[in-house]
């Protein structure tokens, strides 16, 4: 199994060094523990202060106050071969970073397809834009690692023709049957027509597929083009009094609080063997 290396890059003064740091320890071991043994790939997640600290062949994930985006609070794209991805910063940006970074990694080019059939009741067979966390991504299927917000994704049997007893379509279960589509979730799939070739379709949750204009430049990333006439919802822009975001939060506050008395408790005892 490969192992791709992730850099956090900061460019918001927003940020503080802490936070950085909690965050990439969260993602790693959300890459490792959970996303790993289902897409069989997996990540080290670093900080890096700026760009040009990162070794090369890092996949940056970079946080800014504007990623001029319209409503979109984050994106991948792919830069000579090199995946990267623009997080906005929000109170909730590291469910935007987990994400891209998620998608990024199961999916570098922005091309990948999968196989299934099509929504509804057809049995006619598309093909689907590789979209991990899409099906599921509001905050409200989202979980914490270490008070850090991240988002659920889709497993491998999503794809499935038909449901399965005991198969897992998503990592936290939310997804009940195989291409299903939760509040706020979407989808991007390609379908073949007899007389005018493949058209590519969006399909938004409680919505009817609605066909793309035209076709995908050649050798540009199917993600890009999607995501240039398509408004989906903005997903981690997690309103402020969200049951999600105030557990987290909850989360947040004991942590620090266990955090400072263990670190008052060592400090008091290091003094104590360096007094004799």
């Amino acid at each position: 199994m490969d192992i791709r290396r992730i850099g956090i890059v900061s460019q918001t003064s927003e940020t503080k060094p802490d936070e950085l740091a909690r965050v990439a320890a969260a993602l790693n071991l959300q890459v490792i523990r959970d996303f790993a043994p289902v897409w069989d790939v997996t990540a080290t997640v670093q900080v890096y202060s700026r760009i040009r600290e990162a070794p090369f062949g890092t996949w940056l994930i970079i946080v800014r106050d504007d990623i001029h985006a319209g409503d979109q609070t984050g994106f991948h794209r792919s830069k000579r071969g090199l995946p990267y991805a623009m997080v906005k910063y929000s109170h909730s940006w590291s469910l935007d970073a987990s994400h891209e970074l998620l998608e990024m990694l199961a999916d570098p080019s922005g091309s990948e397809l999968e196989s299934g059939l099509a929504p509804g009741d057809s049995f006619a067979r598309v093909d689907y834009l590789r979209e991990v966390c899409d099906p599921c991504q509001s905050e409200d299927f989202s979980y914490t690692i270490n008070t850090v917000m991240v988002s659920d994704f889709i497993t491998r049997r999503y794809y499935d023709t038909v449901k399965s007893a005991g198969a897992s379509y998503s990592f936290k279960g939310h997804i009940s049957g195989p291409r299903e589509l939760l509040p706020g979730g979407y989808l991007t799939f390609r379908r073949e027509a007899t007389r005018s070739g493949a058209r590519w379709f969006d399909w938004t949750e409680g919505q009817e597929p609605r066909p793309l204009h035209g076709d995908p430049p050649p050798g540009a990333s199917l993600r890009s083009w999607v995501d240039r006439q398509t408004a989906h919802p903005d997903f981690c822009g997690v309103p402020d009094g969200s049951s999600p975001l105030a557990e987290a939060r909850r989360e947040i506050a004991a942590e620090e609080e266990a955090r400072e008395a263990f670190a008052a408790a060592l400090e008091e005892e290091i003094e104590q063997v360096l007094a004799g």
